[in-house]
């Protein structure tokens, strides 16, 4: 895991993930406020199919 940028807001952190995410569509990108000590990532295996909502 690796620090990509840093914003000043939130709405701006979200542009950036978007903006990202277009250009890499398969990559895992997570957001965290820097006000936590310690960052924690828990993977969860999905099996199934997801329903329409």
């Amino acid at each position: 895991m690796a620090v990509i940028q840093d914003y000043d807001n939130p709405q701006e952190a979200w542009g950036g993930y978007k903006e990202l995410h277009k250009h890499h569509p398969t990559r895992e990108l997570y957001v965290f406020h820097t006000c936590r000590n310690d960052v924690e990532v828990v993977e969860e295996f999905f099996s199934g199919v997801r329903q329409p909502f």
